[in-house]
């Protein structure tokens, strides 16, 4: 093309009938100047015969929002087009592949890195975020040139296939990939492989190919479903239950616990099967290195935006990492949570059934936990953080203690203990009754509530809870 004015283009690619093997490379960004002819390559990559769900688009309300889905964002890597979930304070999870060039076989310009979240087309348009820098896996830049196959990866590079972006507050505002707000993650580790529990699970993400014009820039998702996953390596894992399209790639696959969904892969795409990552030990290392970077704990940078590998030396000396699990489900999935105690501020507390985070230089520390109506708080001393160690601490909160709570709709509301009966009594006179049986519970959720009559003329009424044997 000719005659074109300066400035910035997004290049589309149109299907070829004529080979139906093939399919039409994502839409890639080109920056035009003045008199100069610029040349890319473009690769049309074979076309799968993929089965399963697709992902539809969400309404307004839903992608905007409702969890899990408003932690969802699209990546604009230098006009290649992905998804990432915001799951730290200022870190995206996404896919290594997202922001690397097939066809230069290099990292995308790092300046050229933009984050929308929450974005939904015409809808909700944020302003674009520029993250500080992106940690990967030490190797992903060199298997990807000895792969030299654009748009196809192979095992060994399917293996290292996750990056995090993390953000830096600025002179405008603080920055937060996720408004304040991420989701967390679960961590496939040992004996817990969250993509093979029969939990319902769903793809979430910005497809774009085979897409109509006006859902391109929505946020579409799976519905959730017991999906089946096949391990094949290093974390990766199959699928032929769902489906994505372009765009998806970096996007959460979410697993449910306790009645909420928390990211537990990333979506890599496939052309006869729908690949995964896990989210395991060394995703979560990379996301904890990527927060630790965040919150000034890794090497100060100068000039414009670095990456970083996990693996590589990314600061002074090496962090600590602490790994809180909070148990019950229940308690997780009810607001559970911890901070540091005289670090962190005092609103500020991670939420969620498992978080990683990396510290340096701090050496023993304090936690303090989220109170949840119902529960006792954990009671967990100091802990020791040895440099370039990971402590795990498993922080349960106490059985919910009974309580019984009156609210001005006309409803009481039980709390204790799952599976237990109850008797409600009620009685006008305290304290000394006499008490009369009012109904029986069996609590199927730790809290239940349900209408109890209004009282007539100057007549009160008192109620109490015993738990039956």
């Amino acid at each position: 093309m000719s005659n074109l004015n300066v400035g910035t283009y997004i290049v589309e690619f149109r299907d070829v009938p004529a080979v139906p093997t093939r399919t039409k490379p994502r839409p890639q960004r080109a920056e035009v100047g003045p008199i100069h002819i610029y040349e890319k390559k473009v690769v049309y990559p074979q076309s799968g015969g993929l089965t399963g769900s697709e992902p539809v688009a969400l309404n307004a309300s839903d992608a905007t929002s409702t969890e899990p889905y408003l932690h969802s964002g699209q990546i604009d890597a230098d006009g290649q087009f992905g998804s990432g979930v915001v799951v730290g304070p200022r870190t995206v999870l996404t896919a290594a592949h997202v922001v690397f060039d097939d066809q230069e076989l290099r990292y995308v310009n790092s300046d050229s890195l933009r984050w929308f979240h929450r974005r939904h087309r015409d809808v909700n348009e944020p302003p674009p975020q520029t993250p500080r820098g992106c940690y990967i896996f030490t190797g992903y830049a060199d298997q990807r040139i000895r792969d030299n196959s654009p748009d196809i990866s192979s095992p060994a590079s399917q293996q290292l296939d996750a990056a995090v972006l993390y953000f830096l507050g600025t002179p405008f505002g603080p920055n937060l990939p996720g408004a304040g707000g991420y989701g967390g993650y679960l961590v496939s580790e040992g004996q817990t492989n969250w993509l093979l529990t029969s939990n319902n699970k769903m793809l979430v993400g910005y497809p774009l190919d085979g897409v109509t014009p006006e859902n391109q820039g929505r946020l579409h998702a799976t519905a959730p479903a017991d999906l089946s996953f096949t391990p094949l390596y290093g974390g990766v894992y199959e699928t032929s239950s769902i489906r994505g399209r372009g765009g998806n790639s970096g996007g959460p696959l979410y697993v449910e616990l306790a009645g909420r969904y928390y990211p537990a892969g990333i979506y890599l795409g496939g052309f006869n099967r729908t690949l995964v990552k896990a989210i395991d030990c060394r995703v979560a290392d990379l996301i904890a290195r990527a927060e630790a970077a965040a919150n000034g704990d890794g090497n100060s940078h100068g000039g414009g935006v670095t990456f970083f590998s996990s693996g590589s030396t990314v600061s002074a000396f090496d962090p600590a990492y602490i790994t809180v699990l909070i148990e019950p489900a229940e308690a997780a999935a009810s607001g559970g949570g911890w901070q540091i105690a005289d670090v962190d501020s005092a609103s500020e507390f991670r939420l969620g059934a498992s978080n990683t985070v990396a510290l340096v230089g701090l050496g023993s520390i304090r936690l303090k936990f989220r109170p949840i109506p119902g529960f006792a708080i954990p009671q967990v001393g100091n802990v020791e953080l040895p440099n370039a160690q990971n402590v795990k601490v498993i922080a349960s909160y106490g059985a919910p203690r009974l309580q019984l709570s009156f609210h001005t709709t006309g409803t009481l509301t039980l709390i204790g203990q799952v599976g237990t009966n109850y008797l409600i009594q009620e009685s006008s006179n305290l304290p000394f009754g006499p008490w009369s049986p009012f109904t029986n519970v069996q609590l199927n959720s730790y809290t239940q509530s349900f209408l109890i009559p209004f009282p007539t003329g100057a007549v009160s009424r008192f109620y109490r809870a015993i738990a039956l044997p």
